[in-house]
């Protein structure tokens, strides 16, 4: 117990550390590095307590919730059918990925649906449970989605802007 308590505190810590480092997705891979160094530095495993994911989902919900500002429900109406378009685009991507790394025997579905599903990665972790999916591999792949999209955008955004410029 002992543990938990431990490496939820030091998440926490390392979270706010790299949130105020600006990192991309700074909290989230904050929390994530400080607390896998230290189970993995003690050789400890973080045992969660019962109906932790539930409030964890509970608490995206709270998030997610909190941004539905009336501004953006008008874009959301005013630009519902692009969005459709791109959500069912990048999930049938997503699909026809997690079929390859299936049949290569990569992963389970469930793990490669959810791993390659577009969304934020509190989300698709939060469920990845839920949907008997492997939540390291699904964090892992979506910590590597949020670092390449977060490190490359100031470049693609210089050249989109050299190109049309």
């Amino acid at each position: 117990m002992i543990n938990t308590i431990c490496s939820i505190g030091i998440g926490i810590l390392g979270g706010f550390i790299g949130h105020k480092l600006r990192l991309p997705a700074g909290a989230l891979l904050g929390a994530i590095l400080a607390a896998a160094l230290f189970n993995n530095l003690r050789g400890a495993h973080l045992e969660l307590p019962s109906g932790y994911d539930t409030l964890c989902q509970a608490l995206v919900g709270v998030v997610i919730a909190a941004s539905l500002t009336p501004r953006i429900l008008r874009s959301i109406l005013d630009l519902w059918a692009p969005m459709i378009l791109s959500c069912l685009s990048l999930m049938l991507a997503g699909i026809l990925v997690a079929v390859v790394f299936y049949r290569l025997r990569l992963l389970d579905f469930s793990s490669a649906y959810v791993s390659t599903s577009p969304g934020a990665m509190n989300v698709l972790v939060s469920i990845s449970g839920d949907m008997q999916a492997d939540a390291a591999m699904v964090g892992a792949f979506h910590l590597t989605r949020i670092l390449i999209v977060s490190l490359s955008a100031p470049f693609i955004f210089r050249l989109f802007r050299h190109l049309t410029g």
